[in-house]
């Protein structure tokens, strides 16, 4: 529907005669045309309507011819889509849109319509043309698969949201109180759902096992098998397993479920509270050291990441002394390979100066893993990292 605006008449402006007058084959392809086609003058008065019109309209070409196009006019649309329309076609230029008409019977459509002045061979204005398709039955689909798409959408986030409840909870809430020594932990993911994980494992004697893992990938099967991780390890810790022994006994599980492709790194650290000894061992991953005099030492990967191979040897273990003053780090990749925008890596040494500046400082774990997490994004100039970050800081106080 359009609505032209009167204007002066041109020497050889469109009548209802001149179209009577249309060469016999135009005239037949004009009315045989699917869609409905109107010719108007410039007044907007109708002087062609094809059989078409009649059938999506409902009007009769007859009643229409000398009436404006405003008789389907729904009253749905804002006046602002007629008022760029006009501006359109009378700048001399095609118009293309989308908006509801409405029948003779009251009865609104769809219609998709194209609108085009038609000049003379001056470019002289004659008046338009107008060719509209009755396009509802598609518009109602696709606003049914709209409907349907977006309950989906809102179905996959509730389950996202629950999914995303349940880890969390399996995170630690705190960190375990233990004499002479600050533990802190922090996961920040990069989607809803990560794959990273840390835990605090409490075993027989006062010991405290400190882990870290990072399993390939992000979202809901990285998630779950995270948490597939975490109950296979604290099982294995909790019945009493040496350290090589559980990650042999965890690899095994995980190879058998995991699909090809997809694998777990991590670290372990076994802390006797009284001596400050940390036992440690890694599944493709490594730890850090930061003593108390600045120097970083490596606690190494002792064999294979978990889930690549059935047979993996765990042994020899790492076993270190935690001093006064000194940090064990154990972070997972998503830290140390955040780059900049100059595709920098954020890079073991940043993490150790940190560490030792904010020892000077007097921070405690918590604190240091806060200037840890926002470094790094800082030095990737994001909100949030590009891959899982987590951290866990054992200091050792006194």
């Amino acid at each position: 529907m359009f609505s032209p605006a009167p204007h002066a008449a041109s020497a050889h402006p469109v009548s209802a005669t001149a179209v009577k007058h249309l060469p016999q084959l135009l005239r037949a392809a004009l009315e045989s045309a699917g869609e409905a086609v109107v010719v108007t003058d410039l007044a907007g008065r109708i002087a062609f309507a094809n059989p078409a019109f009649e059938r999506i309209t409902g009007w009769d070409c007859s009643e229409a011819i000398g009436r404006n196009p405003r008789i389907l006019k729904s009253g749905d649309e804002p006046a602002a889509l007629y008022e760029e329309l006009w501006r359109t076609i009378s700048s001399g230029q095609t118009w293309h849109g989308s908006f509801t008409n409405r029948r003779k019977d009251g009865t609104t459509y769809r219609v998709e319509q194209t609108i085009a002045p038609v000049l003379d061979e001056t470019g002289h204005r004659l008046g338009y043309v107008s060719v509209h398709q009755d396009v509802t039955d598609r518009f109602e689909l696709e606003r049914r698969l709209h409907e349907a798409t977006e309950q989906k959408l809102q179905l996959l986030q509730k389950e996202a949201d629950t999914a995303r409840a349940i880890q969390q909870h399996l995170y630690p809430e705190t960190a375990p109180q233990l004499s002479g020594l600050d533990i802190a932990g922090r996961t920040v993911t990069a989607s809803e759902l990560g794959g990273d994980y840390f835990d605090y494992i409490p075993l027989s004697e006062g010991r405290l096992a400190v882990t870290v893992g990072d399993v390939s990938g992000h979202g809901i099967g990285p998630a779950l098998v995270m948490t597939a991780t975490r109950a296979w390890l604290r099982s294995s810790l909790e019945a009493g397993l040496p350290l090589h022994e559980a990650l042999a006994r965890v690899n095994r599980a995980l190879h058998n479920d995991l699909q090809r492709g997809m694998f777990v790194t991590l670290f372990v650290a076994l802390i006797e509270p009284q001596s400050r000894t940390v036992i440690s061992a890694g599944a493709g991953h490594v730890a850090h050291l930061v003593r108390a005099d600045g120097r970083l030492e490596t606690l190494p990967s002792t064999g294979l990441l978990l889930g690549m191979s059935d047979d993996v040897c765990y042994a020899p273990l790492t076993e270190q002394k935690l001093q006064p003053g000194d940090t064990l780090l154990l972070t997972t990749d998503g830290l140390v390979e955040s780059e900049s925008r100059e595709s920098e890596r954020f890079g073991v040494q940043r993490v150790a100066e940190i560490v030792r500046s904010s020892s000077s400082a007097g921070f405690s774990a918590a604190e240091l893993i806060a200037a840890l997490h926002e470094a790094a994004l800082i030095f990737a100039d994001r909100s949030r990292p590009a891959d899982d970050i987590t951290v866990v800081a054992v200091r050792c106080t006194d």
